[in-house]
């Protein structure tokens, strides 16, 4: 989906292309069986708006990024559609117009696949012709390229996070068209009852949806969801008359830790300070000024101090009892319950006491890789820091430095991204989470359509069927080629629906 719509300046360049795929490296069997290697058809289309202006220095070379909704690559390979994310766009086009061969690259940088995984880096690039017509000094191309005149030693290429879902496919290009502008025929449409869960969710805490028709044998739908603090929702397909629905509170590490000394939890709150997001990774929800709610917890008994110095502690944690929980706009940043490594390292120096604790892997509600959670104040002589013990009482947050404060650092590789903050208040963490919180249920609908790749779809609803006066629904879509849905809450017992075809820019 698309979060803005995009005026048009240039011609809008839409190519779609097939192939076979001739390479694929997956270490950790994170694809199934409809990548399969070598011979695995795609297909996909990349798109570009002309006026988008050349910052390249040389005469002979183009170098042409976007960062808007109108530039990307959508790849559909087997079950799997991996595609420039249009809420962030990083889009760049490269061309080298050279005596000993042209070039034409293209790259996207931040990027989505249908399921659950990092994509790094989508290219494509063919070189090798001298003075071909496709690639001239200073203009993007409007045509589609001449494949026979190109080598594709590069190629078509798909890599994933490579920290933490490390996978490569590599593809060569085989056919390529022009995508016609518009498709005049408006999809057909099936509407299906569906329904609305909604609860209150504490924030770091994950929950399970539960379905019942005797209250007895319950089924878990879906996977546990992350709480953010706010009243969170989830849209379920038909199901039985006689369905009845709740949710669980559940520990996602799967180990059972008991205590083994004091828990320490600690409500924080602030305002962010700082914000360095060059590839546009993070949304306008993160921004100078915008204030943030976050704890961390550790026990007492379950670290030892590993520091030589009488005066220094440090401290690792490796259970699912200690964690640190972020909430900044509309995203949350926690350390992984099932693979925790926090660090509390203390200084209780006569020049001043340092207290800092640092989350090392960590995961965030929008699927970004973050690398590290940290929050550090030092500077002030108090009784908060002692020497060879963890703190279990409330810093003074005010007589303490905050020149480092709390930092959240990721993106991966070529995306990084820093939030910076300072903490001004603190608390002893006391709420309690219900087990069972309270269910509301909302009438539904499930709207399904065939999609065409690359075409923008735009749900609408009425009233009335013969009315001209249609109502957008949520944002446009973007079509990837295969069966796609949307929930929509029911406003009104007589509403109707309909998808309509929206223009490149998702108009």
């Amino acid at each position: 989906m698309l979060a803005w719509a995009v005026v048009l300046h240039g011609e809008i360049v839409n190519i779609k292309f097939t192939g076979t795929i001739q390479r694929v490296d997956d270490p950790g069997y994170l694809f199934d069986d409809s990548i399969f290697g070598f011979g695995t058809p795609f297909e996909g289309f990349y798109t570009y708006d002309t006026s988008v202006t050349n910052s390249a220095a040389e005469p002979n070379h183009g170098y042409y990024e976007c960062y808007t909704n109108t530039c990307g690559i959508v790849i559909k390979v087997g079950n799997y559609v991996f595609k420039t994310n249009p809420d962030h766009t990083w889009f760049a086009v490269e061309t080298l117009d050279n005596v000993v061969g042209d070039t034409f690259l293209i790259r996207s940088y931040n990027n989505l696949c249908s399921q659950p995984l990092a994509v790094e880096h989508i290219s494509w690039q063919l070189d090798g012709m001298v003075d071909s017509a496709f690639v001239a000094s200073n203009t993007l191309p409007t045509i589609p390229p001449d494949l026979e005149s190109f080598s594709q030693y590069f190629g078509l290429s798909i890599s994933g996070d490579s920290r933490s879902e490390s996978f490569f496919i590599r593809g060569e290009v085989e056919t390529v068209e022009i995508n016609p502008d518009v498709i005049t025929n408006r999809p057909p449409v099936d509407i299906n009852k569906a329904v609305e869960v909604t609860w209150p969710a504490a924030l770091g805490q994950y929950y399970q949806v539960q379905t019942s028709t005797d209250s007895n044998e319950w089924s878990e739908v879906g996977g546990p969801i992350l709480g953010d603090g706010t009243t969170m929702s989830v849209f379920l397909g038909r199901q039985h008359p006689k369905t009845e629905f709740r949710v669980m509170t559940v520990d996602r590490s799967g180990v059972t830790t008991d205590l083994l000394g004091e828990t320490v939890s600690v409500r924080v709150s602030g305002t962010i300070r700082r914000v360095d997001n060059p590839t546009y990774l993070l949304d306008d929800s993160v921004a100078d000024g915008v204030p943030f709610e976050g704890y961390y917890t550790y026990d007492t008994g379950a670290a030892v101090n590993e520091a030589a110095e009488p005066y220094h502690g440090l401290y690792q944690f490796f259970t699912n009892s200690c964690t640190v929980v972020i909430k900044v706009g509309d995203y949350v940043f926690m350390t992984r319950p099932d693979n925790v490594w926090i660090i509390v390292e203390t200084v209780d120096s006569v020049a001043g006491d340092i207290f800092l604790i640092d989350s090392y892997n960590n995961l965030c509600s929008k699927m970004l890789p973050v690398e590290n959670i940290q929050w550090q104040i030092d500077g002030a002589v108090s009784d908060f820091v002692v020497s060879n013990t963890l703190p279990t009482t409330l810093p003074d947050v005010s007589s303490f430095s905050q020149v480092t404060g709390l930092n959240i650092t990721g993106g991966s590789g070529s995306n990084p991204f820093i939030i910076h903050g300072e903490v001004e208040s603190v608390e002893m963490n006391t709420n309690t989470v219900a087990n069972l919180p309270p269910v509301t249920l909302k009438d539904a609908v499930e709207v399904t359509w065939p999609s065409a790749l690359g075409y923008f779809y735009q749900i609408q609803t009425a009233r009335n069927m013969g009315t001209a006066d249609w109502t957008k629904v949520g944002r446009p879509i973007l079509g990837d080629g295969t069966i796609m849905s949307a929930f929509v809450t029911k406003e009104h017992p007589n509403q109707f629906f309909r998808v309509e075809i929206a223009n490149r820019n998702g108009e």
